[in-house]
């Protein structure tokens, strides 16, 4: 086991051994359960026996001696929850989840537990999901809750499709058409128009000469 983790949730609390039950409950997150070397460890770098570990482990129901799952599912059992149908919410959990209460999945990603109240008993039947409390549940509820804790991931978006290898090489040899620039498009239409506008200023003096002209022979 990684003493590394181990050091520095002793250092966290200054190796103080009147703080042990906080340190096992480190040690329990990190773990998700209370190993054996670990245990051992406490005891020789706090200086106090190991009998005296084990029993805190044994006494208090948040310790496990046993790898707990990933994810933790505590079922309310209390008389506000039972008369509502708790029963019938833990039968589906274990059916989906294949272990019966006080078990753990082989795959360490769900733990299953009863509790006698969760303080929540309006919301009645009520399972505690990794802390997080779900109330109002019916077996039908339960397994929807249950492909919730774990979604499946998002479908993967679709590739753009890649040109083929004839056709990527035939656009590379292409040359490229050369865009002439703003300015000199502008330029250009300026010229034209300007070009019209003389041509036009010159036809009408052509023609006032050729009236002029025809007025005098008269």
């Amino acid at each position: 086991m990684a003493t590394q983790e181990v050091n520095q949730i002793l250092r966290r609390y200054g190796n103080d051994p009147t703080d042990i039950i906080a340190i096992l409950q480190d040690v329990q997150h990190t773990y998700r359960y209370l190993p054996k070397d670990v245990m051992e460890t406490l005891a020789a770098k706090l200086d106090i026996p190991l009998s005296r570990i084990y029993h805190l482990a044994t006494f208090f129901r948040a310790f496990s001696l046993e790898p707990r799952g990933k994810h933790e599912l505590q079922v309310c059992l209390g008389t506000a929850c039972h008369v509502r149908g708790a029963p019938r919410v833990l039968e589906a959990i274990e059916r989906g989840l294949k272990i019966r209460a006080g078990e753990t999945t082989p795959d360490l990603q769900y733990t299953l537990e009863t509790v006698n109240c969760v303080g929540a008993c309006a919301l009645g039947p009520v399972v505690v999901v990794d802390g997080h409390s779900k109330g109002k549940l019916n077996p039908q509820r339960a397994e929807r809750l249950l492909r919730q804790i774990e979604p499946g991931a998002a479908p993967a978006k679709k590739a753009a499709a890649k040109p083929s290898p004839a056709k990527a090489k035939k656009k590379a040899a292409a040359p490229k058409k050369k865009k002439a620039p703003a300015r000199k498009a502008a330029s250009a239409v300026k010229k034209t128009s300007k070009t019209k506008k003389t041509a036009k200023s010159k036809k009408a003096k052509s023609t006032a000469k050729r009236k002029t002209a025809k007025k005098v022979r008269r």
